[in-house]
């Protein structure tokens, strides 16, 4: 982003240093495009003293747009220069392009004679009698790639990983919309209504034929995962849509900036383009009692608003908020037995156990799943607390495992999570893991109460300690806790658990564990169990799980 808010297309210029000069001559041509903000550009001479230069590169080529490529015999002949060409292929959001500076064999190196070379059909610059010329038909075939850019309003692969993610794992990587089933919802007349809801809707066509929408459901009652599902919905029909969790953004001012702010972390393009286009949708998740101005600017900005809120701050804030009088309120119901038989089907299909698929099997799950939500009263009938009971159906998954009250449903899907990275379904491998994040979600809480993560010489310095009070950790264990795909903790930018519930858990173990000495903090997390995150943290440790049979 630069000060105007304009978005900068990012440019990376791989060459040899042999050919330095051009490089030079390169950013003097492109110089209007960065006068106008709309273009910032990347070479190693950037590089500050003391940094390692393979490190700084590989980052900056990641964080591009363009990688133009200056091509000569020198070029070709450069190891790194092709290392850079090779890492810029492997990135499909980065556009490659040639610049070829002189006669050589750029046509041979494989993918690069199928791209667009400039100048004009691929002649060199060393071909024009006045130079400016080529140079000026590369700052135009920029330029138009440049505006393209600007203009391509698609999703980022990484935050549509996130949005299709879901807890519940298989022996096949699986996605939200793989087992999604349309919830029961139970709408008003209007948003200043009481029970008894007016009428059942049937689809999402029928959800969505309002502009405004007010979902409000019990903790855990899926209305994340339908914010999740509508945003992919809209993104895959290509209709303009930003999600936003709330939660993220308790601390900021409401204004359109944490809006613009998202975008760039969810999108491609130009948000200032973006936002010209008709029809544009936002998803507001976890509204609290102090985010409601962020949804009041956000019916300044869009067409479409959908809130998402849990039933008790609804309850508490907003049943009689005349503010709210444009939004139809729609309440997250239990399952039907139809949709859980439904959601029961499309789950034990994604196991790929023999014959899990036949009206048998699937009706002894259903039994046993009706067992303990409905004859036991264990649980509620929602798709959260259903599929945790289908996660023992997994074939990777411990055989002693029974659910007996909500806790186990975390600790069933933390299991799945340790077992999927490769630690062992044995007591000596799991309690030592369960320790280590119990002792880990405490150090969050105490050096990062709000967001809760640390830096990695902190968690360095944890680790130390840790193994002067413990077992040391063992390194494979480790590696598995941290694993990119299953390990519920990640150290990507920072470490912190893969998901807060995961957090919650180990913290409320911890402090169940250790409640005479802490018996002050927990004293205090009650007094102040309006927060959501002390009210978590006191459910898990007010009911520890009962992990087997």
């Amino acid at each position: 982003m630069s000060r105007s808010g304009t978005f900068q297309v990012r440019l990376f210029y791989s060459y040899s240093h042999k050919d330095d000069a051009h490089q030079v001559e390169m950013e003097k041509a492109l110089a209007r495009l960065k006068q106008e903000g709309v273009l910032s550009d990347w070479s190693d001479k950037k590089i500050p003293p003391g940094q390692r230069i393979s490190a700084a590169t590989k980052k900056a080529i990641q964080e591009s747009n363009i990688v133009a490529f200056l091509v000569s015999q020198d070029f070709i002949a450069s190891e790194a220069c092709r290392e850079e060409w090779e890492l810029a292929g492997e990135l499909p959001s980065v556009e490659r392009v040639p610049i070829i500076l002189s006669h050589c064999a750029w046509r041979d190196m494989g993918e690069m004679a199928e791209l667009k070379a400039l100048p004009n059909d691929g002649n060199p610059i060393c071909s024009y009698r006045n130079p400016d010329e080529a140079w000026q038909e590369i700052y135009v075939g920029l330029r138009a790639l440049i505006e393209e850019i600007r203009t391509t309003f698609t999703i980022k692969e990484q935050f549509r990983e996130k949005m299709e993610n879901t807890d519940f794992l298989s022996q096949n990587q699986i996605s939200l919309q793989d087992f999604f089933v349309f919830p029961v919802l139970g709408s008003y007349s209007d948003a200043i209504q009481e029970d008894p809801i007016e009428a059942i809707i049937p689809s999402e066509d029928a959800l969505l034929e309002h502009d405004y929408l007010l979902l409000h459901g019990e903790r855990l009652s899926g209305k994340t995962a339908l914010c999740r599902y509508l945003f992919l919905r809209f993104i895959d029909q290509k209709v303009p849509a930003l999600y936003l969790d709330l939660e993220s953004v308790r601390a900021k001012t409401a204004r359109e900036q944490v809006f613009e702010e998202a975008y760039q972390g969810q999108s491609n393009g130009d948000y200032s383009m973006w936002k010209k286009q008709r029809d544009k949708v936002i998803i507001l998740d976890n509204l609290s009692s102090d985010t409601r101005s962020h949804v009041d600017v956000a019916m300044e900005h869009f067409d479409c608003v959908i809130v998402a809120v849990q039933t008790d701050i609804f309850d508490a804030f907003y049943r009689d908020d005349e503010h709210l009088a444009k939004f139809q309120v729609v309440k997250i119901l239990p399952l039907t037995h139809v949709a859980q038989e439904k959601l029961i089907r499309r789950r034990i299909e994604l196991t790929g156990q023999p014959d899990s698929a036949t009206h048998g099997y699937i009706d002894s799950v259903e039994n046993r799943v009706n067992e303990i939500i409905i004859n036991n009263k264990i649980l509620p009938r929602y798709p959260f607390y259903v599929l945790s009971i289908l996660q023992t159906y997994e074939g990777f998954m411990p055989s002693d495992l029974a659910i007996s009250s909500y806790g186990h449903c975390y600790y069933i899907l933390i299991i799945a999570h340790l077992v999927k990275s490769g630690i062992a379904r044995t007591d000596d491998e799991i309690n030592p893991c369960f320790n280590f994040a119990e002792q880990l979600a405490f150090k969050l809480f105490t050096e990062s109460p709000s967001l809760h993560a640390i830096d990695k010489e902190t968690f360095e310095n944890f680790k130390t300690d840790y193994g002067k009070t413990f077992l040391p950790i063992k390194t494979s264990m480790l590696q598995r806790i941290l694993h990119p795909d299953y390990g519920i903790v990640t150290d990507r930018n920072d470490y912190r658990f893969r998901n807060p519930y995961m957090y919650y858990f180990f913290l409320g173990k911890f402090l169940a564990r250790n409640a005479k000495e802490f018996a002050e903090v927990i004293g205090e997390m009650i007094e102040k169990s309006y927060l959501p995150s002390n009210r978590l943290a006191l459910i898990f440790g007010a009911y520890p799980p009962n992990y087997t049979k």
